[in-house]
């Protein structure tokens, strides 16, 4: 029996690190499968490289499966290179460092 895509019985926040192909489509691939679920990050920040995007992604109140789930999926995505899920416990993220590392030359975050 599967467990539905939705909170498991304790409060987790999840965050998800991806790296992948600097291509204009790829924040719209990526965030489209947290909207497919119904689901509103708290925050989102992409940072360009010469030939890379970082995104960090950070979801509230998302269970450990749901959130291996959403990383497999991503990880699918033709253009993604790879993806570092984190999980949280609590619904809140606000303890969790919202930064990629400093090696970006430009850098747009959005709350």
């Amino acid at each position: 029996m599967s467990r539905p895509l939705s909170l498991d019985s304790a409060a987790r926040s999840a965050s998800f690190d991806v790296r992948a192909d600097r291509d204009p489509t790829i924040a719209c691939r990526v965030l489209g499968h947290f909207a497919q679920l119904g689901m509103v990050p708290s925050r989102v920040q992409i940072s360009t490289l010469a030939d890379e995007l970082r995104l960090r992604v950070l979801q509230p109140d998302l269970g450990e499966h749901a959130a291996e789930v959403v990383a497999e999926k991503l990880r699918s995505l033709v253009l993604v290179r790879g993806v570092r899920l984190e999980h949280h416990l609590g619904s809140s993220l606000r303890a969790a460092p919202a930064t990629i590392p400093p090696s970006t030359t430009n850098s747009e975050a959005v709350e």
